[in-house]
């Protein structure tokens, strides 16, 4: 039998103060489960988040483990997910907002 993997889609918009805590706890949970990501879509911020995030998450976003799409145009939370999805590479996708977190029980509960 096959793990499931698992894409963490995070949509964000001028979320540069909040965001990481957000994607701190989806790399628990990707740790925890194994061979999963997350996906950030950045929403065309102005604030600084890809930049910001680029340099926070170098080693991830370089191992895989992190996929960082920047939009050029902001679309809005309902656009920024539909990118996410179809950026993910899981079979299973968690929408994660950027002023959210991960319990650190929910890979196991997953």
């Amino acid at each position: 039998m096959s793990m499931m993997r698992f894409s963490i889609i995070t949509p964000t918009f001028n979320r540069r103060d909040v965001v990481r805590r957000s994607i701190d706890s989806g790399l628990q949970f990707v740790h925890a489960v194994g061979d999963s990501e997350i996906v950030v879509i950045d929403d065309a911020s102005a604030d600084g988040t890809v930049g910001m995030l680029r340099e926070h998450y170098t080693r991830e976003i370089s191992d895989g483990l992190i996929k960082l799409v920047a939009r050029e145009t902001n679309g809005g939370s309902t656009v920024a997910k539909s990118d996410g999805a179809r950026n993910a590479g899981g079979d299973w996708l968690v929408f994660l907002d950027s002023d959210d977190e991960l319990l650190p029980e929910a890979a196991a509960a997953m």
